[in-house]
């Protein structure tokens, strides 16, 4: 379609995209993005707005110039042959839910993000995905974050991390990692123990027997739980596909009702 005449403001959302401002060169790419394999982002572009690229099967590569801060929710959702995104690094301030989920091919973001949040699901299913790098002070991982990740191995968090939560399922079915939060961070992180929750359960204490027993229990059958696992908050037992058997420790005075819920 013809959009040459049409009055955009600076500022606005639209095609898919939030611009600082327009010219000729701007409206070419809105006409022919969806049909490249290679796609340069404008340099006038500040966010890849909300399922902008969702189900693109053509696009391969995207280069982000430092100018996008953003991308939201379901931008690049489910594309399956895309391979590599490639970002100015500490520019990416913000990734939305299922930004890059089902994208079967990814293999990496070149560059590092400057994320306080990884949100949820946003590289669920990356099956490919080895590594990723994050800076600034990270506070959350999302559930199902990572999930069925195969081929992750590597996740670079900031020392400087304010990580204090990581949602349950976040690293499910990502066989290749060691458990990617060390005892050094989480001492550092300037939280008392009793507000940790890591995987939906809250431990009074953090050692290598509470990160081993994160790292294995999703793929056990029987799920001994540390008797420093003081509550279970929202856990997400639907996506133990092995367990049969459950072990409390009598720390735990109490389940949610939604606890074994599917």
């Amino acid at each position: 379609s013809d959009i040459s005449g049409m009055d955009i403001s600076s500022g606005d959302e639209f095609g898919g995209f939030e611009f600082s401002s327009f010219s000729e060169s701007e409206f070419d790419f809105l006409k022919n993005y969806n049909d490249q394999e290679v796609v340069m982002i404008p340099k006038t572009v500040r966010a890849i707005c909300e399922e902008a690229f969702i189900g693109n099967e053509k696009i391969r590569e995207v280069y982000l110039p430092e100018s996008v801060k953003k991308i939201g929710d379901s931008a690049f959702y489910s594309c399956i042959n895309l391979r590599i995104v490639y970002c100015v690094d500490g520019t990416i301030e913000y990734i939305g839910k299922k930004a890059f989920m089902s994208c079967n091919s990814l293999e990496r973001i070149s560059g590092s993000i400057d994320v306080d949040n990884i949100n949820d699901e946003t590289f669920r299913n990356c099956i490919l995905l080895e590594e990723i790098s994050i800076k600034g002070k990270l506070d959350k991982i999302g559930k199902k974050a990572f999930k069925e990740c195969h081929n992750l191995y590597s996740l670079f968090i900031d020392d400087k991390s304010q990580l204090k939560k990581i949602g349950s399922g976040a690293f499910s079915g990502c066989e290749r990692i060691q458990y990617p939060i060390s005892i050094d961070m989480i001492r550092n992180c300037g939280y008392k123990t009793d507000e940790l929750v890591l995987n939906g359960f809250l431990f009074s204490e953090i050692g290598y027997k509470e990160l081993r027993f994160l790292d294995d229990c999703w793929r056990e059958e029987t799920i001994i739980i540390p008797d420093t696992c003081i509550d279970i908050k929202n856990v997400d037992f639907s996506i133990y596909n092995n367990v049969r058997r459950i072990v409390m420790p009598d720390s735990i005075k109490e389940l949610p009702n939604s606890v074994f819920k599917r």
